[in-house]
């Protein structure tokens, strides 16, 4: 989850750019490409990544561009994402 701020006394559409600087092919990020932040308020924005394998991991940066402001205001959060695998459970396998 990234905190959106809207600093300004009225209601703020943000459009969200996620841009993956390096990346496993099999790993993805995704998250809606607008959030609405009401008047002076901050936002969760959720992010999600998948890893489709058990060594994956991406070098990211995501940006919430103002839409409401004459000078488009952003903020940018990079960040590296690695995933590791956690066991959820083992499937014995017996023959007779």
């Amino acid at each position: 989850m990234l905190r959106v701020t809207n600093w300004l006394h009225k209601p703020q559409r943000f459009h969200v750019i996620i841009q993956r600087k390096v990346a496993d092919v099999a790993t993805q990020l995704e998250g809606s490409e607008w959030v609405d932040v009401p008047a002076l308020c901050n936002k969760e924005y959720r992010l999600n990544f998948y890893a489709y394998t058990q060594v994956g991991g991406m070098r990211a940066a995501v940006l919430a561009e103002a839409m409401a402001a004459t000078t488009p205001m952003y903020k940018q959060h990079s960040f590296i994402l690695t995933y590791r695998p956690k066991v959820w459970s083992t499937l014995n396998w017996t023959h007779s």
